[in-house]
């Protein structure tokens, strides 16, 4: 064959070398899957990584079995103990490394800020552009003889203003409409399924015959007729959303109120007094006090927060039990390195699942038993309401502690430093979209339907507040999902973990060479100096 001919190399992996490369794909991934045991996030801190990889190679050379070197090391020697400037000749090699490394690391610090406090800022930008997402019921008398009565005419002309719609979309039923829609023969009660059933944020509800009441108490000069409270009332549940209705939901509500307030007099009393026969306008005109009265509203609460303690498990609570699962993988970390050393690895994935979810069970126990210590109320929709949120409790630490753990491992096994902004993401990403409602967050932010905080959420104010069950379903099913995807990924996190282990100097373990000695003049060096 000639020299310049090419050479189809593609023959030489052929015939009976295939299975010798088969074989030594097989024993690579055979090494990956029993190193499992061997390189443990224990090793990341205790140091011990470089220590099993010297070991190996020592057994690879005398066909002993690889120990760990037993007690402290030595002490330092004179060299070891020699310190210098840091603008020393000798420090160079460290002043370049600082110099190329700082500003890398700054960058890499100041990209995750942006990145992860832009979720949380992102979510409040430009809300009150938003308002008009929240969805509030208007529920008008049924029409007389075609026209609506003036109190109702007054509220829908209010429903109309710009300043009012800017503060929600306000939809105008009738009673007859509310009744059909929800089967219901009571109008009253079939506007408070409909906020129940979370249809709607608010309702403004003109109360049954509350024009012609009026226009009686007129005409009869029945100075006992209070106006006040007597024509709208407003319906609403605090504990679908505290945040939501204390910030939003009831100030848009006032401003309805205020605008109807103002065009009250023009739009309902006046047309009602010009009807009145004269001796009836005479005696009004004496006793003012019914043509004094102004229709205020009256605010009915459903759900009220009656122990502010509740805020704890509701809201902020939420945030702790992520902390505390990471703080469960940090605690165990020698001990599962130890267990790691006796234990194959099949067993060894299996015990670390079981004990991570044992931590789980015993901590969301603990955190529901001080919420009740705290008077909590967990009996408003089941009997057995503690052992429930307990429950859901533990869904909930299962499902973001496997996140933390399976995402710890990754950051272990390549740059350490960055589960600190796992962390700070992983709170951020949940709780964006929780705090506030997500109708009023961009459309970005409805990934929240599927966090596993934001179901936690809906789920724990069902048992506190007893209010609609419809998602409860849902909001389980969406924290099962999330643990039983995270159990699958786990061993594969493990087994990433291992393979970038068993590289020297991996970021895993922060293994760094030291910058090659400076050549310098010899020179004296003082005993003192050394010292």
């Amino acid at each position: 064959m000639s020299s310049s001919e090419p050479v189809d190399r593609s023959q030489h992996l052929t015939g009976p070398l295939e299975p010798a490369l088969d074989r030594t794909r097989s024993n690579n991934l055979n090494d990956i899957y029993r190193s499992v045991s061997h390189y443990t996030e224990a090793s990341v801190f205790m140091g011990d990584k470089d220590r099993v990889a010297e070991g190996k190679q020592e057994s690879s050379g005398s066909g002993s079995q690889a120990t760990f070197p037993a007690g402290p090391p030595g002490p330092p020697t004179q060299q070891q103990k020699r310190k210098v400037s840091f603008f020393s000749r000798e420090f160079l090699g460290y002043r370049k490394r600082f110099f190329k490394t700082y500003p890398v690391m700054l960058l890499i610090m100041l990209t995750c800020m942006f990145g992860i406090f832009s979720i949380y800022w992102g979510s409040m930008y430009q809300r009150n552009s938003r308002f008009k997402n929240l969805k509030m019921l208007v529920v008008v008398e049924d029409p007389v003889d075609g026209h609506l009565p003036v109190f109702s005419q007054a509220i829908n002309e209010t429903s109309y203003i710009e300043s009012v719609k800017y503060r929600g979309d306000w939809k105008v039923m009738t009673h007859s409409d509310v009744t059909e829609m929800t089967g219901i023969a009571d109008p009253r009660g079939a506007t408070y399924r409909l906020i129940h059933h979370q249809k709607y944020w608010s309702a403004v509800y003109v109360n049954a015959n509350a024009t012609s009441n009026y226009a009686t108490a007129l005409e009869d000069a029945d100075s006992s007729f209070r106006l006040n409270g007597s024509v709208v009332e407003v319906i609403y549940e605090t504990g679908r959303d505290m945040t939501a209705m204390q910030s939003y939901v009831t100030p848009g509500v006032k401003v309805f109120e205020e605008t109807f307030l103002s065009l009250s007099a023009a739009s309902a009393i006046k047309p009602l007094t010009a009807n009145l026969s004269s001796s009836a306008l005479t005696k009004v005109a004496k006793d003012t006090t019914l043509l004094s009265q102004v229709p205020t509203f009256t605010y009915t609460d459903e759900k009220p927060i009656t122990n502010p303690v509740v805020l704890a498990p509701s809201q902020i609570g939420l945030i702790y039990l992520i902390i505390l699962t990471f703080f469960q993988f940090n605690f165990f970390i020698k001990l599962h390195g130890e267990m790691a050393h006796h234990m194959n690895t099949t067993h060894y994935l299996v015990y670390r699942l079981l004990s991570a979810h044992g931590a789980y069970l015993v901590l969301s126990l603990g955190y529901s038993a001080i919420s009740a210590a705290f008077q909590v109320d967990f009996s408003q929709a089941y009997k057995g309401g503690f052992g429930v949120q307990w429950m859901v409790s533990y869904l909930t630490m299962a499902a973001v502690g496997g996140a933390n753990e399976n995402i710890a491992l990754i950051c272990f096994a390549t740059m350490p430093p960055l589960v600190g902004f796992w962390m700070l993401f992983w709170v951020i990403f949940n709780i964006s979209p929780t705090f506030s409602p997500i109708v009023l967050c961009p459309d970005f932010y409805r990934y929240g339907y599927m966090t596993p905080i934001h179901n936690s959420y809906e789920a724990t104010k069902v048992i506190i507040f007893n209010t609609w069950k419809g998602e409860l379903g849902r909001n389980i099913g969406i924290l099962i999902a999330w643990i039983v995807i995270h159990t699958l990924v786990f061993p594969l996190c493990v087994m990433f973990f291992a393979w970038r282990a068993q590289k020297p100097g991996t970021a895993a373990f922060g293994a760094t060479r030291a910058p090659p000695p400076i050549a310098l003049p010899e020179k004296n060096i003082d005993k003192e100096e050394l010292a």
